[in-house]
């Protein structure tokens, strides 16, 4: 049997019920699920990428988006983290994510779990405080030291929360200082001498960002956590020398700087 050719004028004729069966679909979904459904290319949807925000590194910036856009950086509606050995500069770059989004009319909040931070060099980087941030009209910085992972992960989610409820829609840029420095809550309530609270830690961590993945697209958050590299001991000898301190899989993007 012949395939019946469909000519350009048939193929036309069709599309608009094609469009309004997408249309329909869509208003459909969002009688169960809200507004979360999309249509690609037309509506602008959580997945998509409209902020850059720069680390200060030409070079980083241009890896991290592939040379897509002139201006690149780290991309608000994702998590990042930076992973390095000791002293490497990653609290420098998580610093000036800071401060370009503060630049940018951004809402920067730091969470500082080491305990490090020096206002003074924030300042002479760029970090607007105090009258001058007031006469600038951008957001201060927001300093939180949570303590936990738990309770971190509480803290950034009613933030978040609490920064729409109050109907301001700037995006946001959270730094979380960092992994390798905060202790889960089994950790902190334990005894010196006790061990194996690492597998906790990271499932922690597991389930929180499972949970944070559901609206930090819709909210305009950009998370970026800086991690420690460790030595991998017992590893295979073609095996990566570096491991990373007990961390989910969830990040959406990874660098090793």
């Amino acid at each position: 049997m012949a395939k019946r050719v469909v000519s350009a004028e048939d193929a036309l004729s069709n599309l608009g019920d094609k469009s309004s069966l997408s249309d329909a679909l869509i208003k459909n979904m969002s009688k169960s699920i809200g507004d979360r459904a999309f249509l690609l290319g037309e509506q602008e949807a959580p997945t998509d990428i409209k902020i850059l925000v720069p680390t200060g590194s030409t070079i980083v910036d241009t890896i991290v988006t592939n040379g897509k856009w002139k201006q690149g950086g780290l991309p608000v509606r994702r998590m990042v983290e930076l992973t390095g050995n000791t002293s490497a500069g990653k609290s420098l770059v998580a610093n000036q994510v800071l401060i370009n989004a503060q630049k940018m009319g951004g809402i920067p909040i730091l969470f500082d779990e080491e305990n490090s931070t020096d206002i003074s060099l924030l300042v002479k980087m760029g970090l607007k405080v105090g009258k001058e941030a007031d006469k600038a009209g951008v957001h201060k910085l927001v300093y939180v030291s949570a303590g936990t992972v738990e309770l971190l992960f509480d803290t950034i989610e009613s933030t978040i929360k609490k920064i729409r409820e109050l109907g301001n829609k700037d995006f946001i840029v959270i730094v979380w200082d960092s992994i390798a420095a905060t202790p889960c809550k089994a950790e902190l309530d334990g005894s010196f001498e006790k061990e194996g609270y690492g597998t906790g830690k990271a499932l922690a961590i597991s389930l929180a960002m499972r949970k944070m993945t559901q609206f930090i697209g819709r909210e305009d958050v950009l998370l970026l956590f800086t991690n420690q590299l460790r030595a991998s001991i017992g590893g295979m000898p073609f095996s990566d020398k570096w491991c990373v301190d007990p961390i989910t899989t969830k990040i959406k993007i990874r660098y090793k700087i």
